[in-house]
């Protein structure tokens, strides 16, 4: 009886544990050619909201060349999403962000960046499945500069 009382505590202990843990999960997405870079996390505690964009890295370059150009996040208004489709806010730029270009195109010429995963919760892939996306620079004067994105899926307990 006692070891049967211990297992039933054992087992409500790691489906408490289970339950209240998140996944984080992501995008990991590469231009064709590798050259831009950008990586979406949502937040993993629950409190937050799972499915609530947390940070977007914004990157360019190959191998040991990459360097990171901006990173977005949540909590300084910077970055929001409704499902898979997430916006970067460029109305404000720290000075390293301001002297990069992404495309030929500076980041103060740019109002917002959008990365659109094809991608739903309703029909969830696991980690490591690809995908595709599409990354939008939207210029200031309203013209946009489309590229096509490999993304693959992350999650992480």
């Amino acid at each position: 009886m006692k070891f049967l009382l211990e297992k039933t505590a054992l087992i409500a202990l790691i489906s408490l544990a289970w339950s209240s843990s998140a996944f984080a999960d992501g995008f990991i997405c590469q231009s064709r050619g590798g050259y831009v870079n950008v990586k979406v996390f949502n937040y993993s505690n629950p409190e937050q909201g799972t499915r609530r964009a947390s940070q977007m890295i914004l990157s360019k370059g190959r191998g040991s060349d990459l360097r990171t150009i901006a990173v977005f996040t949540h909590e300084e208004g910077r970055l929001s999403n409704e499902s898979a489709v997430f916006v970067a806010d460029l109305k404000w730029l720290y000075s390293d962000e301001a002297e990069a270009k992404v495309r030929r195109t500076e980041m103060t010429r740019l109002t917002h960046i959008i990365l659109d995963v094809d991608f739903s919760y309703r029909s969830p892939i696991e980690h490591g499945a690809k995908t595709v996306g599409w990354l939008q620079l939207i210029k200031d004067d309203g013209r946009e500069i489309e590229i096509e994105m490999s993304c693959e899926r992350y999650l992480k307990n």
